[in-house]
This record gives structure tokens, sequence and C-alpha cells, in this order.
């Protein structure tokens, strides 16, 4: 079930960048997932130019990241992005990442573009890996950030979540208690440890020590090659 519903995530995500020019470089982007046990979604990377933001941190986040944020899917996140000015070009990875693993993805970009890297990670109610704004120019690694989109309350129950070990079956979502604004996650934190009404598939809470995280959950590497 968990292989059919990350299968789903990408099956409307072809997008179409411009051909390849004189003046493009080609880079690979590597994302690393640094977490313990939380899957990464397959990711989007967003080229654009200085000055342009896929989103902003204490603002409300658009149909496109909270879909992302909810369900894994960027599709609707790249339609937004490449239908926005100063955006160059969309490119999506075409797999997920679990726990220790990387996925490389390659993208095109002029020496002063910057590029936005984004992913859910999937055991989460809307929480979502960013490193916003990364200059391609120099081989560089930077660390990405965890939000929450603010558009889903943290229930942390199976039956709200695509991830596994809940697989997506229903995947409610559920807008009571959500916060409104983008802001930095709180972590995974087992809120329904102990109370038997965890949805799980084994009837057993969701445990923090699994599901949490401490810091980044991703590092993003970015190397021209040619």
């Amino acid at each position: 079930m968990l292989k059919k519903w990350f299968a789903s995530c990408l099956a409307a995500t072809a997008l179409v960048s411009a051909p390849y020019t004189l003046a493009d470089n080609v880079y690979e982007v590597t994302v690393t997932n640094l977490t313990y046990g939380q899957v990464l979604t397959p990711p989007i990377a967003v080229v654009h130019k200085r000055g342009h933001r896929v989103f902003e941190a204490g603002g409300v986040a658009s149909p496109g990241l909270k879909t992302l944020a909810e369900t894994g899917s960027p599709a609707l996140l790249g339609e937004e992005s490449e239908n926005t000015r100063g955006v160059r070009g969309v490119f999506i990875g075409d797999g997920v990442v679990p726990p220790g693993q990387s996925l490389t993805l390659k993208i095109k970009a002029k020496r002063r573009d910057r590029v936005s890297v984004l992913g859910m990670l999937a055991t989460t109610n809307d929480g979502f890996f960013a490193a916003s704004s990364v200059p391609v120019l120099y081989p560089n690694a930077v660390n990405a950030s965890v939000y929450d989109a603010g558009t889903e309350a943290n229930t942390e129950r199976c039956d709200d979540l695509p991830g596994p070990p809940c697989g997506g079956a229903s995947n409610n979502e559920v807008v009571d208690g959500a916060e409104g604004f983008i802001h930095i996650h709180r972590g995974f934190h087992g809120v329904n440890e102990g109370d038997g009404d965890s949805g799980s598939p084994t009837g057993q809470a969701l445990a923090d020590e699994d599901l949490d995280w401490r810091g980044p959950a991703a590092r993003i590497s970015i190397r021209r090659t040619y």
C-alpha cells in the first residue's frame, strides 16, 4: 500500500521545462535524508532568480505548498511555480528518500540562479523540509530546516497521515486546530501514545522516538556537472 501511495504522488508530476541553451549549466542536486525514521517524499527543485521566494515563513501557505505538505505531491506547487515570474524551471525527483539515503536530480540553471528544494516529511500532518534560495554557482551543501505549513492540526493519528507505517489509506485533513501560518516545525511528539486511539495498523500509538527528529531533516548538495 505504501508503494502504491507514493507512486500516486508521482503520477501527476511530469513538468516540462524549457530546452537547454548554451547559457545554461547542468547541476546535480542531491537530497540526503538525515532523519532516523521519516521518509521524505519526492523532492521538488525550483530554479529561480535572486529575490524570488517559493514561500515565506510567517506567511500563509499557497495551495501548492499546502498540497505538498499534507500529501507529498509536488505537482500543484510545480504548476504554481512555473507560472510565476522569476522562475526559470521546475524539476522533480523520481522517488522517495528513505532515512539515511539520498536521491539526486539534475537541474539546469544559469550561473547567477538560485534553487529552492522542498519535500514532505511523510509521517507528519503538514510538515515539510526546505532549503530556500541556495546559489548554484559554487559547489556547496546546506541543511534544510523543517517547517509546518500551518494548514492542518498536528493530530499525529495514522488516519490523518500519509507516510509509514500508516500507508495513506485515508489521510484525512483536519483543519480544526491548524495554526494558520508557516512556522518552524515543533517535531513529532507521540501525542496519542497511551490513548489506544491512534488509528495505526497495530492499534498502537505512533512513538516519537521513531518519528521525531532533531535539527535539519535533509542535506542538500549542489554540484555542477557541465
